[in-house]
Protein backbone atom coordinates (compact mmCIF):
# COMPACT_ATOMS: atom_id res chain seq x y z
CA UNK A 1 0.00 0.00 0.00
CA UNK A 2 1.12 3.56 -0.74
CA UNK A 3 -0.54 5.03 2.33
CA UNK A 4 1.77 6.36 5.02
CA UNK A 5 1.26 7.51 8.59
CA UNK A 6 2.60 10.89 9.72
CA UNK A 7 2.82 10.72 13.51
CA UNK A 8 3.79 14.38 14.00
CA UNK A 9 1.03 16.06 12.00
CA UNK A 10 -2.35 16.83 13.50
CA UNK A 11 -5.22 18.59 11.82
CA UNK A 12 -7.14 20.88 14.15
CA UNK A 13 -10.32 22.11 12.50
CA UNK A 14 -12.98 21.75 15.20
CA UNK A 15 -13.00 25.46 16.11
CA UNK A 16 -13.12 26.48 12.46
CA UNK A 17 -15.98 24.06 11.73
CA UNK A 18 -17.91 25.39 14.73
CA UNK A 19 -17.70 28.90 13.23
CA UNK A 20 -18.87 27.64 9.84
CA UNK A 21 -21.82 25.83 11.37
CA UNK A 22 -22.83 28.92 13.37
CA UNK A 23 -22.71 31.01 10.19
CA UNK A 24 -25.07 28.54 8.50
CA UNK A 25 -27.96 29.15 10.94
CA UNK A 26 -30.55 31.92 11.22
CA UNK A 27 -29.23 34.57 13.59
CA UNK A 28 -29.75 38.22 14.38
CA UNK A 29 -27.60 40.78 12.53
CA UNK A 30 -27.01 44.40 13.52
CA UNK A 31 -25.64 46.88 10.97
CA UNK A 32 -23.28 49.74 11.65
CA UNK A 33 -22.81 52.50 9.06
CA UNK A 34 -22.51 56.13 10.05
CA UNK A 35 -24.92 58.55 8.35
CA UNK A 36 -26.80 55.67 6.74
CA UNK A 37 -30.46 54.59 7.11
CA UNK A 38 -29.24 51.10 8.08
CA UNK A 39 -27.11 52.28 11.01
CA UNK A 40 -28.09 50.25 14.11
CA UNK A 41 -30.73 48.45 12.05
CA UNK A 42 -31.46 44.89 13.24
CA UNK A 43 -32.26 42.18 10.72
CA UNK A 44 -32.20 38.43 10.19
CA UNK A 45 -29.14 36.67 8.76
CA UNK A 46 -29.67 33.29 7.09
CA UNK A 47 -27.83 31.02 4.70
CA UNK A 48 -29.91 28.53 2.78
CA UNK A 49 -27.31 27.51 0.16
CA UNK A 50 -23.78 28.21 -1.07
CA UNK A 51 -24.71 31.45 -2.85
CA UNK A 52 -23.89 33.64 0.12
CA UNK A 53 -25.76 34.94 3.16
CA UNK A 54 -29.23 36.45 2.79
CA UNK A 55 -30.29 39.40 4.92
CA UNK A 56 -33.86 40.43 5.75
CA UNK A 57 -34.82 43.63 7.53
CA UNK A 58 -37.55 46.23 7.58
CA UNK A 59 -37.33 49.83 6.43
CA UNK A 60 -40.00 52.46 5.76
CA UNK A 61 -40.33 53.74 2.22
CA UNK A 62 -38.71 57.11 2.88
CA UNK A 63 -35.55 55.54 4.28
CA UNK A 64 -35.43 52.80 1.67
CA UNK A 65 -35.49 55.13 -1.31
CA UNK A 66 -32.18 56.47 0.00
CA UNK A 67 -30.73 52.96 -0.20
CA UNK A 68 -28.73 51.52 -3.05
CA UNK A 69 -26.02 48.93 -2.71
CA UNK A 70 -24.08 49.96 0.39
CA UNK A 71 -20.30 49.93 0.26
CA UNK A 72 -18.05 49.21 3.24
CA UNK A 73 -20.48 48.27 5.96
CA UNK A 74 -19.88 46.71 9.39
CA UNK A 75 -22.23 44.27 11.09
CA UNK A 76 -22.39 42.18 14.25
CA UNK A 77 -23.16 38.46 14.40
CA UNK A 78 -23.10 36.72 17.79
CA UNK A 79 -20.90 39.42 19.35
CA UNK A 80 -18.39 39.20 16.50
CA UNK A 81 -17.83 42.30 14.33
CA UNK A 82 -17.45 41.71 10.58
CA UNK A 83 -16.84 44.00 7.63
CA UNK A 84 -18.24 43.61 4.12
CA UNK A 85 -17.15 45.44 0.99
CA UNK A 86 -20.74 45.63 -0.23
CA UNK A 87 -24.29 44.98 0.92
CA UNK A 88 -26.30 44.20 -2.23
CA UNK A 89 -29.96 45.22 -1.94
CA UNK A 90 -31.94 42.63 -3.92
CA UNK A 91 -35.63 43.26 -3.19
CA UNK A 92 -38.08 45.65 -1.54
CA UNK A 93 -41.70 44.88 -0.71
CA UNK A 94 -42.72 47.52 1.86
CA UNK A 95 -41.66 47.34 4.55
CA UNK A 96 -39.53 44.24 3.89
CA UNK A 97 -36.06 44.57 2.40
CA UNK A 98 -33.96 41.71 1.07
CA UNK A 99 -30.18 41.94 0.70
CA UNK A 100 -27.18 39.75 0.02
CA UNK A 101 -23.51 39.67 1.03
CA UNK A 102 -20.96 38.05 -1.30
CA UNK A 103 -17.96 38.44 1.01
CA UNK A 104 -17.13 39.54 4.55
CA UNK A 105 -14.26 39.29 7.00
CA UNK A 106 -13.49 39.63 10.68
CA UNK A 107 -12.81 43.17 11.86
CA UNK A 108 -9.06 43.68 12.07
CA UNK A 109 -8.15 41.22 9.32
CA UNK A 110 -5.31 42.54 7.15
CA UNK A 111 -4.84 41.01 3.68
CA UNK A 112 -1.26 42.25 3.51
CA UNK A 113 -0.19 40.73 6.82
CA UNK A 114 1.21 37.19 6.80
CA UNK A 115 -0.71 34.43 8.60
CA UNK A 116 -0.92 30.66 8.64
CA UNK A 117 -3.96 30.20 6.40
CA UNK A 118 -6.51 27.42 6.06
CA UNK A 119 -9.20 27.24 3.38
CA UNK A 120 -12.34 25.19 4.06
CA UNK A 121 -14.79 24.48 1.22
CA UNK A 122 -18.06 22.71 2.06
CA UNK A 123 -19.32 20.11 -0.42
CA UNK A 124 -22.27 17.78 -0.58
CA UNK A 125 -22.19 14.01 -0.91
CA UNK A 126 -19.70 11.24 -0.35
CA UNK A 127 -16.45 11.73 -2.25
CA UNK A 128 -12.96 10.25 -2.03
CA UNK A 129 -9.81 10.12 -4.11
CA UNK A 130 -8.77 6.57 -3.15
CA UNK A 131 -8.06 5.58 -6.76
CA UNK A 132 -6.71 8.90 -8.05
CA UNK A 133 -3.89 10.22 -5.87
CA UNK A 134 -1.62 8.62 -3.27
CA UNK A 135 -2.56 9.87 0.20
CA UNK A 136 -1.37 9.88 3.78
CA UNK A 137 -3.34 9.44 6.98
CA UNK A 138 -3.09 12.31 9.44
CA UNK A 139 -4.42 12.42 12.98
CA UNK A 140 -7.37 14.79 13.35
CA UNK A 141 -6.63 15.42 17.04
CA UNK A 142 -3.79 14.17 19.28
CA UNK A 143 -6.31 12.33 21.49
CA UNK A 144 -8.57 11.17 18.69
CA UNK A 145 -7.91 8.00 16.67
CA UNK A 146 -10.05 9.22 13.78
CA UNK A 147 -7.97 10.05 10.72
CA UNK A 148 -8.46 11.92 7.45
CA UNK A 149 -7.17 11.43 3.94
CA UNK A 150 -4.48 13.94 3.07
CA UNK A 151 -2.34 14.86 0.07
CA UNK A 152 0.94 16.63 0.73
CA UNK A 153 1.95 18.98 -2.09
CA UNK A 154 5.57 20.05 -2.17
CA UNK A 155 5.87 23.34 -4.02
CA UNK A 156 9.30 24.81 -4.75
CA UNK A 157 9.44 26.79 -1.52
CA UNK A 158 6.68 25.53 0.78
CA UNK A 159 4.36 22.63 1.64
CA UNK A 160 0.58 22.64 1.19
CA UNK A 161 -1.74 19.93 2.55
CA UNK A 162 -5.14 19.08 1.09
CA UNK A 163 -7.44 16.78 3.04
CA UNK A 164 -11.07 15.80 3.44
CA UNK A 165 -13.10 16.05 6.62
CA UNK A 166 -16.22 13.90 6.54
CA UNK A 167 -19.11 14.50 8.90
CA UNK A 168 -20.88 11.53 10.45
CA UNK A 169 -24.14 12.27 8.62
CA UNK A 170 -22.21 12.78 5.32
CA UNK A 171 -24.73 15.41 4.14
CA UNK A 172 -22.18 18.25 4.15
CA UNK A 173 -18.45 17.45 4.13
CA UNK A 174 -15.41 19.67 3.85
CA UNK A 175 -12.33 19.98 1.64
CA UNK A 176 -9.50 21.65 3.56
CA UNK A 177 -6.29 23.22 2.24
CA UNK A 178 -3.67 24.58 4.63
CA UNK A 179 -0.08 25.76 4.40
CA UNK A 180 3.01 25.25 6.52
CA UNK A 181 4.34 28.78 5.97
CA UNK A 182 3.06 32.25 6.77
CA UNK A 183 1.75 33.98 3.65
CA UNK A 184 -0.14 37.08 2.65
CA UNK A 185 -3.76 36.51 1.68
CA UNK A 186 -3.11 37.02 -2.06
CA UNK A 187 -0.18 34.58 -2.05
CA UNK A 188 -2.28 31.95 -0.24
CA UNK A 189 -5.05 32.45 -2.82
CA UNK A 190 -2.60 31.64 -5.61
CA UNK A 191 -1.46 28.41 -3.95
CA UNK A 192 -5.02 27.28 -3.15
CA UNK A 193 -6.07 28.01 -6.74
CA UNK A 194 -3.19 25.94 -8.17
CA UNK A 195 -3.94 23.12 -5.74
CA UNK A 196 -7.71 23.18 -6.27
CA UNK A 197 -7.60 23.22 -10.07
CA UNK A 198 -4.98 20.44 -10.20
CA UNK A 199 -7.03 18.37 -7.76
CA UNK A 200 -10.19 19.13 -9.75
CA UNK A 201 -8.55 17.95 -12.97
CA UNK A 202 -7.20 14.68 -11.55
CA UNK A 203 -10.34 13.73 -9.58
CA UNK A 204 -12.83 15.37 -11.98
CA UNK A 205 -14.40 17.10 -8.97
CA UNK A 206 -13.64 20.83 -8.82
CA UNK A 207 -15.02 21.97 -5.47
CA UNK A 208 -15.75 25.70 -5.25
CA UNK A 209 -19.04 27.61 -4.61
CA UNK A 210 -17.87 29.25 -1.38
CA UNK A 211 -14.72 29.47 0.68
CA UNK A 212 -14.00 30.06 4.36
CA UNK A 213 -10.43 31.37 4.72
CA UNK A 214 -9.22 31.13 8.32
CA UNK A 215 -6.12 33.06 9.41
CA UNK A 216 -4.02 31.91 12.37
CA UNK A 217 -1.21 33.63 14.21
CA UNK A 218 0.05 30.28 15.54
CA UNK A 219 1.35 27.40 13.44
CA UNK A 220 -0.81 24.75 15.15
CA UNK A 221 -3.85 26.35 13.44
CA UNK A 222 -6.19 25.39 16.25
CA UNK A 223 -8.09 28.57 17.16
CA UNK A 224 -8.73 30.93 14.21
CA UNK A 225 -7.80 34.57 14.76
CA UNK A 226 -9.62 35.85 11.66
CA UNK A 227 -12.07 34.70 9.00
CA UNK A 228 -12.51 35.83 5.41
CA UNK A 229 -15.62 34.44 3.66
CA UNK A 230 -16.28 34.77 -0.07
CA UNK A 231 -18.42 33.30 -2.84
CA UNK A 232 -16.33 31.44 -5.43
CA UNK A 233 -17.07 30.26 -8.97
CA UNK A 234 -19.55 27.40 -9.34
CA UNK A 235 -18.32 23.91 -8.52
CA UNK A 236 -17.93 21.53 -11.46
CA UNK A 237 -18.18 17.74 -11.51
CA UNK A 238 -17.35 16.42 -15.02
CA UNK A 239 -16.87 12.81 -13.76
CA UNK A 240 -14.11 11.93 -16.26
CA UNK A 241 -10.98 11.43 -14.12
CA UNK A 242 -7.95 10.97 -16.39
CA UNK A 243 -6.59 8.09 -14.30
CA UNK A 244 -8.26 5.59 -12.00
CA UNK A 245 -6.42 2.80 -10.20
CA UNK A 246 -9.30 0.33 -10.15
CA UNK A 247 -10.24 -1.47 -13.34
CA UNK A 248 -13.46 -2.69 -11.67
CA UNK A 249 -14.85 0.84 -11.89
CA UNK A 250 -14.86 0.76 -15.70
CA UNK A 251 -14.72 -2.84 -16.96
CA UNK A 252 -17.78 -5.08 -16.73
CA UNK A 253 -15.86 -8.24 -17.55
CA UNK A 254 -14.72 -9.33 -14.07
CA UNK A 255 -11.96 -11.62 -15.36
CA UNK A 256 -10.51 -8.88 -17.56
CA UNK A 257 -10.77 -6.33 -14.72
CA UNK A 258 -8.96 -8.73 -12.41
CA UNK A 259 -6.16 -9.12 -14.95
CA UNK A 260 -5.67 -5.36 -15.42
CA UNK A 261 -6.09 -4.28 -11.78
CA UNK A 262 -2.48 -4.94 -10.60
CA UNK A 263 -1.09 -2.97 -13.57
CA UNK A 264 -2.81 0.26 -12.52
CA UNK A 265 -1.60 2.76 -9.96
CA UNK A 266 -2.53 6.11 -8.49
CA UNK A 267 -0.68 9.33 -9.12
CA UNK A 268 2.12 9.64 -6.58
CA UNK A 269 2.36 12.67 -4.34
CA UNK A 270 5.60 13.62 -6.08
CA UNK A 271 3.86 13.57 -9.48
CA UNK A 272 0.85 15.47 -8.16
CA UNK A 273 3.20 18.04 -6.60
CA UNK A 274 4.85 18.53 -9.99
CA UNK A 275 1.44 19.04 -11.63
CA UNK A 276 0.52 21.64 -8.98
CA UNK A 277 3.85 23.43 -9.47
CA UNK A 278 3.27 23.55 -13.25
CA UNK A 279 -0.19 24.99 -12.63
CA UNK A 280 1.24 27.52 -10.17
CA UNK A 281 4.13 28.58 -12.41
CA UNK A 282 2.24 29.03 -15.67
CA UNK A 283 -0.98 30.97 -16.08
CA UNK A 284 -1.33 29.47 -19.56
CA UNK A 285 -1.08 25.92 -18.25
CA UNK A 286 -3.57 26.58 -15.42
CA UNK A 287 -5.97 28.14 -17.95
CA UNK A 288 -5.77 24.99 -20.08
CA UNK A 289 -6.66 22.79 -17.08
CA UNK A 290 -9.58 25.08 -16.24
CA UNK A 291 -10.75 25.04 -19.87
CA UNK A 292 -10.71 21.22 -19.85
CA UNK A 293 -12.76 21.07 -16.64
CA UNK A 294 -15.28 23.65 -17.87
CA UNK A 295 -15.60 22.00 -21.28
CA UNK A 296 -16.25 18.54 -19.85
CA UNK A 297 -18.81 20.07 -17.50
CA UNK A 298 -20.63 21.79 -20.38
CA UNK A 299 -23.07 20.39 -22.90
CA UNK A 300 -21.96 18.04 -25.67
CA UNK A 301 -22.32 20.87 -28.20
CA UNK A 302 -19.27 22.65 -26.77
CA UNK A 303 -17.06 19.68 -25.87
CA UNK A 304 -15.24 19.04 -29.20
CA UNK A 305 -14.59 22.77 -29.77
CA UNK A 306 -13.40 23.44 -26.23
CA UNK A 307 -11.11 20.41 -26.15
CA UNK A 308 -9.71 21.32 -29.59
CA UNK A 309 -8.78 24.75 -28.25
CA UNK A 310 -7.23 23.11 -25.18
CA UNK A 311 -5.13 20.74 -27.33
CA UNK A 312 -4.00 23.64 -29.53
CA UNK A 313 -3.06 25.69 -26.46
CA UNK A 314 -1.25 22.83 -24.75
CA UNK A 315 0.68 22.02 -27.94
CA UNK A 316 1.76 25.67 -28.24
CA UNK A 317 2.87 25.59 -24.62
CA UNK A 318 4.93 22.39 -24.99
CA UNK A 319 6.46 23.44 -28.31
CA UNK A 320 7.31 26.85 -26.84
CA UNK A 321 9.15 25.13 -23.99
CA UNK A 322 11.15 22.99 -26.45
CA UNK A 323 11.83 25.34 -29.38
CA UNK A 324 15.47 24.34 -29.83
CA UNK A 325 14.40 20.70 -30.26
CA UNK A 326 11.50 21.21 -32.68
CA UNK A 327 12.32 24.05 -35.09
CA UNK A 328 12.99 22.94 -38.70
CA UNK A 329 16.20 25.03 -38.69
CA UNK A 330 17.91 24.55 -35.33
CA UNK A 331 20.62 27.20 -35.84
CA UNK A 332 19.40 30.77 -35.30
CA UNK A 333 22.22 32.16 -37.45
CA UNK A 334 21.39 29.79 -40.31
CA UNK A 335 17.69 30.64 -40.09
CA UNK A 336 18.52 34.35 -40.21
CA UNK A 337 20.79 33.81 -43.26
CA UNK A 338 18.10 31.83 -45.13
CA UNK A 339 15.49 34.53 -44.45
CA UNK A 340 17.86 37.23 -45.70
CA UNK A 341 18.54 35.24 -48.87
CA UNK A 342 14.84 34.75 -49.59
CA UNK A 343 14.12 38.43 -49.01
CA UNK A 344 16.90 39.26 -51.50
CA UNK A 345 15.14 37.16 -54.13
CA UNK A 346 11.95 39.16 -53.51
CA UNK A 347 13.96 42.38 -53.94
CA UNK A 348 15.40 41.13 -57.24
CA UNK A 349 11.93 40.48 -58.66
CA UNK A 350 10.15 43.38 -56.95
CA UNK A 351 9.08 45.03 -60.22
CA UNK A 352 6.86 42.07 -61.05
CA UNK A 353 5.21 41.87 -57.62
CA UNK A 354 2.73 44.43 -56.27
CA UNK A 355 3.02 45.82 -52.74
CA UNK A 356 0.38 43.51 -51.27
CA UNK A 357 2.04 40.47 -52.81
CA UNK A 358 5.45 41.45 -51.41
CA UNK A 359 3.92 41.94 -47.98
CA UNK A 360 2.37 38.46 -48.06
CA UNK A 361 5.59 36.81 -49.22
CA UNK A 362 7.77 38.60 -46.65
CA UNK A 363 5.33 37.63 -43.90
CA UNK A 364 5.65 33.98 -44.90
CA UNK A 365 9.42 34.24 -45.02
CA UNK A 366 9.42 35.67 -41.50
CA UNK A 367 7.51 32.58 -40.33
CA UNK A 368 9.45 30.06 -42.41
CA UNK A 369 11.11 28.49 -39.37
CA UNK A 370 7.87 27.46 -37.73
CA UNK A 371 6.03 24.16 -37.58
CA UNK A 372 2.83 23.68 -39.56
CA UNK A 373 -0.37 23.64 -37.48
CA UNK A 374 -0.73 19.90 -38.02
CA UNK A 375 2.89 19.21 -37.07
CA UNK A 376 2.60 21.44 -34.01
CA UNK A 377 -0.14 19.18 -32.66
CA UNK A 378 1.74 15.93 -33.22
CA UNK A 379 5.18 17.19 -32.20
CA UNK A 380 4.50 17.10 -28.42
CA UNK A 381 3.78 13.37 -28.69
CA UNK A 382 7.04 12.84 -30.59
CA UNK A 383 8.90 14.63 -27.79
CA UNK A 384 7.69 12.04 -25.27
CA UNK A 385 8.14 9.13 -27.70
CA UNK A 386 4.41 8.36 -27.72
CA UNK A 387 3.15 6.82 -30.95
CA UNK A 388 -0.24 8.12 -32.03
CA UNK A 389 -2.68 5.57 -33.41
CA UNK A 390 -4.47 6.05 -36.72
CA UNK A 391 -7.62 6.90 -34.72
CA UNK A 392 -5.70 9.57 -32.79
CA UNK A 393 -4.35 11.11 -35.99
CA UNK A 394 -7.82 11.11 -37.55
CA UNK A 395 -9.30 13.06 -34.63
CA UNK A 396 -6.45 15.55 -34.67
CA UNK A 397 -7.42 16.26 -38.28
CA UNK A 398 -10.98 16.96 -37.11
CA UNK A 399 -9.79 19.54 -34.60
CA UNK A 400 -9.24 22.05 -37.42
CA UNK A 401 -12.99 22.03 -38.15
CA UNK A 402 -13.89 22.92 -34.58
CA UNK A 403 -11.14 25.55 -34.26
CA UNK A 404 -12.58 27.40 -37.26
CA UNK A 405 -16.12 27.66 -35.98
CA UNK A 406 -17.78 24.42 -37.02
CA UNK A 407 -20.08 23.60 -34.09
CA UNK A 408 -21.60 20.43 -35.52
CA UNK A 409 -20.45 17.82 -38.00
CA UNK A 410 -22.29 18.73 -41.19
CA UNK A 411 -20.95 15.66 -43.00
CA UNK A 412 -22.69 13.36 -40.51
CA UNK A 413 -26.46 12.86 -40.38
CA UNK A 414 -28.36 14.23 -37.39
CA UNK A 415 -28.98 10.78 -35.98
CA UNK A 416 -25.26 10.03 -35.61
CA UNK A 417 -23.90 13.57 -35.16
CA UNK A 418 -24.12 13.62 -31.36
CA UNK A 419 -22.54 10.17 -31.06
CA UNK A 420 -19.70 11.17 -33.37
CA UNK A 421 -19.10 14.45 -31.51
CA UNK A 422 -18.97 12.59 -28.19
CA UNK A 423 -16.45 10.14 -29.61
CA UNK A 424 -14.24 12.98 -30.91
CA UNK A 425 -14.46 14.77 -27.56
CA UNK A 426 -13.42 11.66 -25.62
CA UNK A 427 -10.53 11.02 -28.03
CA UNK A 428 -9.30 14.62 -27.75
CA UNK A 429 -9.60 14.46 -23.97
CA UNK A 430 -7.56 11.25 -23.82
CA UNK A 431 -4.83 12.86 -25.95
CA UNK A 432 -4.76 15.86 -23.61
CA UNK A 433 -4.42 13.54 -20.62
CA UNK A 434 -1.47 11.77 -22.20
CA UNK A 435 0.45 15.02 -22.54
CA UNK A 436 -0.52 16.55 -19.19
CA UNK A 437 0.20 13.47 -17.12
CA UNK A 438 3.53 12.85 -18.84
CA UNK A 439 4.48 16.47 -18.10
CA UNK A 440 3.86 15.66 -14.43
CA UNK A 441 6.08 12.56 -14.65
CA UNK A 442 3.25 9.99 -14.59
CA UNK A 443 4.06 7.01 -16.83
CA UNK A 444 1.45 4.35 -16.24
CA UNK A 445 -2.02 3.60 -17.57
CA UNK A 446 -4.81 6.14 -18.06
CA UNK A 447 -8.51 5.65 -18.67
CA UNK A 448 -9.21 5.21 -22.40
CA UNK A 449 -12.61 6.90 -22.60
CA UNK A 450 -13.25 6.24 -26.31
CA UNK A 451 -13.11 2.50 -25.48
CA UNK A 452 -15.01 2.86 -22.19
CA UNK A 453 -17.92 4.55 -23.96
CA UNK A 454 -17.94 2.66 -27.25
CA UNK A 455 -21.50 1.48 -26.49
CA UNK A 456 -22.52 5.14 -26.27
CA UNK A 457 -20.89 6.51 -29.44
CA UNK A 458 -21.34 3.29 -31.38
CA UNK A 459 -17.83 2.95 -32.83
CA UNK A 460 -16.33 -0.46 -32.11
CA UNK A 461 -12.67 -0.03 -31.16
CA UNK A 462 -9.89 -2.60 -31.04
CA UNK A 463 -8.20 -0.84 -28.12
CA UNK A 464 -7.58 -1.52 -24.43
CA UNK A 465 -9.76 0.04 -21.72
CA UNK A 466 -6.63 1.61 -20.20
CA UNK A 467 -3.82 3.06 -22.33
CA UNK A 468 -0.20 2.82 -21.37
CA UNK A 469 1.51 6.22 -21.55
Amino acid sequence: MNQKKEESNFKNIDDALAIIKNLNTKISITFSKSNSPVDNLIGLYSKADSNGPLIEFESNAHDFFQLNDIDHIDFKLQEQIYHSDKLLVTSYSPPHVGAKISNFYTSGFNKNKKYFFQLIIPYKGNFNFHYNIEHYFFEKEPCNTRSVECIRIEYDCLIVDLFLHKESDREINFLVIDCSAKLSFDDFLKYTYSTSISFGYITSNFFQNEGYYFAYEEKDQKSPDYLYYTILRNSMYPQYPPLYASSYGYIKDHKLAEEIFPKLRKMSQKEFSKLCQLTHSSRKFSSILLLIIETLNASLLFMPSGLSVALEGLSDFIVGENLERVLPIRSKDLAKEIKAGLNSIIDNYSEGIDDEGKQILRSRIDNINQLTNKKKLSKPFELINFKLSDKDAEVIEHRNNFLHGRIILVDVDDKNSNSRMFYIAMRLYTLLNILILRMAGYENMIVNYPKIYEDVHGECLDEPFFRQI
